[in-house]
């Protein structure tokens, strides 16, 4: 199933002709906090932090599908192993220390934890297919959230910790749905023939931005939690896509394929000043927006 995971990905990233008709760089000044992306400058995929801005940027590790900590002083990050498998290790920034989380035949990816620390999200096919599954973060307590004989994906928790939204093919094509924390009543919030995925809650837990390709090229979207009002928040740019939140929930930064590559931008919540934040020769994708200490 993880080829499942690699194909929705490999969608947004080759699907895409950089099309960027002017992107505003008026609003960089006021981006504010440190953005943690995955990056491959200088050829070597690696996970990094920037300023909001894109200014000094700096590798921190290897790894990839990194998910931080609530403080940032960690990164449950994901690997691939000597047995060929992909498995979970949480990264102390400071001490540059690993711990291995998970250990299994399986492969475990794309971390998310929890607002108070306690839990990490994952996705694994360990039980067959490509299902929901939390951790503490020393290894204990794994626990299957979902069932479903098909992938469920992207898993990311509510501000306040009591949901967790993801993506789903379980209905036949990718869609966004919500379920409590302990995975109880899994409801279905985007209807639509095309893809909706990587839904993203916004800092006050009313809203959830995702992606979708309802319009033939996949643009960055928000709704309202219980799937109400949804907004349609860039246009005429191909294959943007992964949207995260700025702490103080003014900002979204997305991830946009361009000139053969992808970068991080920028764009209010309103749809103005669309702001490029990257511009290196390798590809840049946006994981992560905390508060600088």
């Amino acid at each position: 199933m993880v080829r499942v995971v690699a194909a929705v990905f490999a969608l947004h990233y080759l699907v895409a002709i950089a099309a960027l008709a002017a992107c505003s760089g008026e609003g960089a000044a006021e981006l504010a906090g440190k953005i943690g992306l995955v990056s491959g400058r200088g050829g070597v995929v690696g996970i990094w932090v920037m300023n909001a801005d894109g200014s000094q940027a700096s590798r921190l590790a290897d790894g990839d599908f990194p998910g931080w900590s609530p403080d940032g002083g960690e990164i449950a990050i994901t690997e691939r192993t000597a047995d060929g498998n992909l498995d979970l290790f949480i990264l102390d920034v400071q001490r540059q220390t690993k711990l291995r989380v998970t250990d299994d035949p399986a492969n475990d990816a794309q971390p998310a934890w929890s607002p108070d620390g306690q839990l990490i999200a994952f996705t694994s096919d360990s039980g067959g297919d490509q299902d929901i599954y939390v951790i503490n973060p020393d290894g204990s307590g794994r626990t299957r959230l979902t069932t479903t004989s098909h992938p469920d994906l992207t898993p990311d928790w509510s501000p306040d910790g009591s949901k967790i939204a993801f993506g789903s093919v379980r209905d036949g094509d990718l869609e966004i749905y919500v379920m409590e924390a302990d995975g109880s009543d899994q409801t279905r919030l985007t209807i639509n023939p095309e893809v909706d995925s990587n839904p993203a809650w916004s800092p006050d837990g009313k809203k959830i931005a995702f992606d979708s390709f309802r319009t033939g090229e996949s643009q960055i979207y928000v709704m309202n939690a219980d799937g109400s009002d949804l907004r349609q928040l860039t246009f005429g740019l191909d294959n943007a896509f992964a949207p995260v939140w700025s702490p103080d929930g003014q900002w979204i930064a997305f991830n946009l394929s361009t000139d053969d590559t992808q970068d991080i931008f920028a764009v209010r919540v309103d749809g103005s000043d669309e702001t490029r934040l990257t511009d290196e020769p390798g590809p840049d994708f946006v994981y992560a927006w905390f508060a600088a200490e």
